[in-house]
């Protein structure tokens, strides 16, 4: 009988630091055991808004975990997708005859087609495939055991920035961490909210909105194609709240929490929030929910214009064709999938994990993501060692 797996994951947003201890019972269904949540001060267009700031985010978090009790020598670390690049490639071999294709020969492939080769600012934290190919164009998900004369590999690759990889390294040696494991975050969520049925019949579009930074993505196989990332998301929309209705951002993204942008308001009705003066006196302040619904509404129009932009530079086809689908905690409210989709012109859905009974919301796809790759990784290692 085999013993429930036990991985424990990091996932750093745009507005905290979040350590989980996760188990895995026979049955396969997810568990949080213990998790912990670090605000810190974000990234921000490629950068780190206060690097000593998630510096001491990320050990505190750490910390906090060894003393509820949870030991470990292992930590996945989903890596923000603002860090990080994609680019694929397609390589080919051929052997003398025809033969079994052996792990060894998928491992020389992607070698011969790294991109990121000679490239001494990054680090390739995920390599995997689109699709493989065979005698006769026959596409495949993994070629290992096909007999073939010909291989060819349209693979993907994602780097992270090596001064970010440095940064992070750093800290956990610090905390004394003794190994540590990165993957890309929106390849790790990708993989989990998407079946593998799916993602190896067609192409699949994510969103992931997020609080100071998103991600857009378009998959297939077990490859990233296309990603980029924008500074947008919910603690943008909330400044823009702040500065519109002139109100401390505390209450703006209060104000932003309760909005329901598929309520039919009436003139009279209104949200109320708690506003704190420059005196330090609380008081009630009301905004008409139409006017509300408004100023977000306009902030989604730039939220899809932004991945509009994304799209066109994309410059696949198949990204015009593919489901879109949104996940992420920075569009979050009741009504913003319908708005978003209005604003694009095409149908938008949500997509959350599914395997995990007490986080299945769309904006959890970040913590179960990083925890279904390192069941995956910890898979592999058992079976190497078995082999």
């Amino acid at each position: 009988m085999s013993r429930t797996q036990e991985v424990v994951v990091m996932d750093i947003g745009s507005s905290k630091i979040r350590i989980l201890a996760v188990e895995k019972p026979n049955k396969g269904i997810f568990s949080v055991k213990q998790i912990i949540q670090q605000p810190h001060d974000g990234y921000y267009d490629g950068e780190w808004v206060d690097g000593d700031n998630t510096a001491d985010a990320i050990a505190q978090a750490v910390t906090r975990m060894r003393d509820a009790g949870v030991r470990f020598k292992r930590l996945y670390v989903a890596v923000p997708s603002e860090f990080c690049r994609v680019k694929t490639a397609r390589t080919q071999t051929s052997f003398a005859k025809k033969r079994k294709v052996e792990r060894a020969d998928i491992e020389a492939l992607f070698k011969k087609g790294n991109p990121f080769d000679n490239d001494m600012t990054a680090c390739v934290i995920n390599r995997s495939s689109v699709f493989f190919t065979v005698e006769g164009n026959k596409k495949l998900v993994d070629p290992e055991g096909v007999y073939t004369e010909e291989l060819m590999g349209y693979l993907s690759y994602i780097a992270c920035q090596r001064r970010v990889i440095e940064f992070l390294d750093k800290v956990f040696q610090r905390v004394g961490v003794a190994e540590v494991e990165y993957t890309c975050g929106m390849y790790a969520e990708m993989m989990c909210v998407f079946d593998s049925t799916v993602r190896d019949n067609g192409v699949v579009l994510a969103i992931d909105a997020g609080y100071l930074s998103s991600t857009v993505a378009l998959m297939r196989g077990d490859g990233i194609m296309y990603m980029r990332s924008f500074p947008c998301g919910k603690g943008v929309f909330a400044a823009w709240l702040q500065e519109g209705l002139d109100i401390p951002f505390a209450s703006a993204e209060a104000l932003y929490d309760k909005t329901d942008l598929s309520y039919e308001a009436r003139e009279s009705d209104c949200y109320t929030v708690d506003v704190v003066g420059a005196d330090g006196e609380h008081t009630d302040a009301s905004f008409p929910i139409s006017t509300v619904q408004s100023y977000i509404a306009e902030c989604i129009a730039v939220f899809a214009n932004n991945v509009h932009c994304i799209l066109q530079e994309f410059d696949d086809m198949m990204s015009i064709t593919a489901g879109m689908y949104l996940m992420g905690g920075g569009l979050a409210l009741r009504g913003a999938e319908d708005c978003l989709s209005k604003k694009m012109n095409r149908k938008v859905r949500y997509i959350a994990p599914n395997m995990c009974p007490e986080y299945k919301k769309p904006m959890h796809a970040g913590l179960i993501g990083i925890a279904h790759y390192a069941f995956a990784q910890e898979d592999k290692k058992r079976n190497r060692f078995w082999k």
